[in-house]
This record gives C-alpha cells, structure tokens and sequence, in this order.
C-alpha cells in the first residue's frame, strides 16, 4: 500500500514539482496520511492514498489507546530498585 502511495508521489510530472514543489512538512504530512494542501493535495483523492491515510489513523488510534493513554493516566507499574539496577546497567 505504500508503496503505491510513493509511486504516485514519483510518478508527478517534473515540471510541476519544479514550479511548486512541495515542502517537507507537506512531504511528511502526505507520507502519514494527514490532510495536505500545496502541489499534493489532488494526491489526496487518490484511494490508494486514501486507504493509506485510513490505515494510519487507524494504527495512531491504537498506539493512544495501547500505550500513551495508559502512561498519561498513571497506569505505568513503578520500577523496583532491582528492575532499576538493571535496566541502568546493562
């Protein structure tokens, strides 16, 4: 799937990306699926790129649910000092 996303960025007509070329923020934004406008916004319609945006706003759900929210509410187990000794000297 991504690979189909990139290919359709690098198959933009040169002259185009030469007037307007887009920024690196619009560059990152588009790889992640976020919402862009500039030069890459027709992109966007693509269902590729559509399916590719889905699917990472689908994997940024989990990793909230999963990992962030739960180190936001406090639900971290505390570390033993043994734990502590060995994390720090490995």
């Amino acid at each position: 799937m991504i690979y189909r996303v990139l290919t359709t960025l690098l198959l933009l007509s040169a002259s185009a990306l030469a007037q307007n070329a887009p920024t690196l923020d619009e560059t990152a934004r588009f790889l992640a699926g976020m919402p862009v406008t500039g030069v890459l916004e027709p992109l966007t319609h693509d269902p590729a790129w559509q399916e590719h945006a889905q699917a990472m706003n689908e994997a940024w759900t989990r990793k909230e649910q999963q990992q962030i929210w739960p180190m936001d509410a406090g639900e971290c187990a505390p570390v033993s000092p043994q734990q502590r000794h060995r994390f720090l000297h490995v």
